[in-house]
């Protein structure tokens, strides 16, 4: 019996994984990334660290820093998140970008090149990576795994693969 009559052959679909080239894009670069996240954590540190401040977290010369515990890490959690959509939930839903790919010219778009949706960078690019960013040692692997995929020669991260996202050059500019 050849594989084609198998019965107990898995089902077979025919897929279209575009690359950009193909998709008419122009891939953003890794430093274009890279700058753009580390602009979008200095927005966010400006509120975040004045409220460690205010919690007592850090300490003087003579006290040393101090572990947050369970229900401040949540209220800075929920701090952090409130003002990242604040700062950037206009722009990611009308055109994929935070402030820091905004300034940098560079946008999430689908894998085909399509406009993503709202719904899809919170949901499926970002919420889930956020909650295993706080889980102890396995979230540090799979968020330190998270950036360093983005070395493949396709530029994508993980969070690029679950969202079937990619950024690009935002060809507007």
């Amino acid at each position: 019996m050849n594989e084609e009559q198998n019965p107990y052959a898995p089902p077979e679909a025919e897929t279209t994984v575009m690359s950009s080239t193909e998709a008419g894009v122009e891939l953003a670069s890794r430093g274009a990334r890279l700058a753009a996240v580390l602009l979008d954590s200095v927005l966010i540190m400006v509120v975040t660290v004045p409220i460690l401040f205010l919690m007592g977290v850090f300490g003087g010369a003579e006290e040393p820093v101090r572990e947050l515990t369970l229900t401040e890490n949540i209220v800075l959690a929920i701090v952090g998140i409130g003002w990242y959509f604040i700062l950037n939930g206009y722009l990611l839903a009308t055109n994929g970008q935070t402030v820091g790919k905004k300034l940098l010219d560079i946008k999430i778009v689908r894998k085909n090149g399509e406009k993503i949706s709202f719904g899809r960078i919170v949901g499926l690019r970002m919420a889930p990576f956020w909650a295993i960013a706080y889980v102890p040692f396995l979230g540090g692997i799979i968020s330190l795994i998270d950036a360093l995929l983005i070395f493949r020669e396709s530029r994508y991260c993980l969070h690029d693969d679950v969202a079937d996202s990619m950024v690009i050059r935002d060809p507007r500019r």
